[in-house]
């Protein structure tokens, strides 16, 4: 990852890592209600909100005004040993593999839901990273047309032979004419990037 050193979101040092896995192996004392026990396996919720401002006591988290993301504003993951509110874990009977892919997957499954994709839908996704990927499986979910671009030929081999998204097209290439090729004259209706 490379970042500027001026970007406002990230200062240095700093501990990366908010799409996770982990284990409890501790639970501090709470009043909090939980059906948490030593040695579950979780995904963790990494948006951290302040839960009294304006949005957070309405009930909307996401648009908390001093929002921060593990990882960025404030050390993440990538440690042996982290501490999580009990609120942002879930507890699941999963891999830790598939416990990290929770995060990327979902904001995919949150961006097709938005756009209501459905299945007479010519689906765009450009750019085929985790979150691209994710757009994508999820799109395929709803039985639309998806067309993955992106300017890495890996990136589109993968999303072709492994996730089964059908038309790849790089586009360092006239993406224009590719999409022409194609869909003919039913051009994407929803585009993602």
């Amino acid at each position: 990852m490379l970042l500027r050193e001026s970007s406002p979101f990230f200062t240095y040092p700093r501990i990366l890592g908010h799409e996770l896995a982990v284990e409890v192996i501790e639970l501090g004392p709470t009043d909090e209600d939980h059906d948490l026990k030593i040695g579950d396996r979780c995904c963790v919720q990494p948006y951290l909100n302040c839960g009294q401002c304006g949005a957070c006591l309405r009930g909307r988290d996401n648009c908390c005004i001093k929002m921060q993301v593990f990882g960025v504003p404030c050390d993440g993951g990538m440690r042996e040993i982290v501490n999580v509110a009990l609120k942002k874990l879930i507890t699941a009977k999963h891999t830790n593999d598939e416990l990290a892919l929770v995060e990327m997957l979902s904001i995919g499954a949150h961006a097709v839901r938005r756009a209501e994709v459905v299945s007479s839908d010519t689906v765009l996704v450009i750019g085929v990273g985790p979150i691209g990927l994710g757009v994508a499986l999820s799109a395929l979910e709803t039985g639309a047309r998806v067309i993955a671009a992106d300017i890495s030929q890996w990136r589109l081999d993968f999303a072709n032979k492994s996730l089964g998204i059908e038309h790849c097209i790089n586009a360092k290439e006239n993406i224009q004419e590719q999409l022409y090729t194609i869909t003919a004259d039913d051009l994407p209706i929803v585009v993602f990037g």
